[in-house]
């Protein structure tokens, strides 16, 4: 597949503090002059893993649905303007489909700023994931957190197969307009590499075959 198909990115909606706006987007941004808590998304028209994505947002709360082509990572870039005096969590409901072809066996979410070959983990001061509203991932039963890393794991999301998940993210600095990215990564099994001993014991053998059967032929 090129990359032109695993780019393209469809939003279907953008619902700002219940004011609905349609829109479009491939790698660009939806802003809005209605006051609300998310006034901006973007979708990274780099991200090498993404197929379909489609957002709902209505205040405190998104949804988003989206289909991994492949198995790498997207970029979501939001704009976040806080207009609380005790800052306000906000919850990130997604359904995930794993079209990629392989099995995940863990997902992991990074919070930074930037996207694509600019994405630098660490998000803007005081913005951070929280474990208030209970982050899961219907696939996975583990998880560690740490204020800019969410790692699900311990499970298996198989191809052709849907599951969902709840990020939750806190942002406390009131009135101030924010600019942060969630980098989303499924994690695929690694091949064991031998470990130096195994190795040349396996060379040892092989040689010793080698030698037992050039032995046999000349005999």
């Amino acid at each position: 597949m090129d990359n032109f198909a695993h780019e393209r990115c469809i939003v279907s909606r953008l619902s700002i503090a219940g004011a609905a706006v349609a829109a479009v987007l491939f790698g660009g941004t939806v802003d809005t002059a209605d006051a609300g808590l998310i006034t901006g998304a973007a979708l990274d028209g780099s991200s090498p893993g993404l197929g379909a994505v489609s957002f709902v947002t209505i205040a405190q709360n998104s949804e988003i649905t989206k289909t991994f082509e492949s198995a790498e990572h997207i970029d979501i870039v939001f704009t976040y303007e806080d207009f609380s005096s005790n800052g306000v969590t906000h919850s990130i409901s997604e359904t995930i489909t794993n079209n990629s072809g392989v099995n995940w066996i863990g997902y992991k979410v990074l919070l930074g700023i930037g996207a694509g070959s600019s994405f630098t983990l660490g998000p803007p001061a005081g913005v951070t994931f929280t474990s208030k509203g209970g982050p899961f991932y219907s696939a996975f039963s583990g998880l560690s957190l740490s204020p800019d890393t969410l790692d699900f794991n311990t499970g298996t999301h198989s191809p052709g197969t849907s599951a969902t998940a709840r990020i939750m993210i806190t942002i406390p600095e009131p009135g101030t307009p924010t600019t942060f990215t969630l980098r989303q990564i499924p994690q695929l099994a690694t091949t064991g590499v031998p470990e130096p001993a195994s190795l040349t014991l396996a060379v040892f053998g092989s040689m010793c075959v080698l030698g037992y059967g050039r032995r046999r032929a000349s005999s």
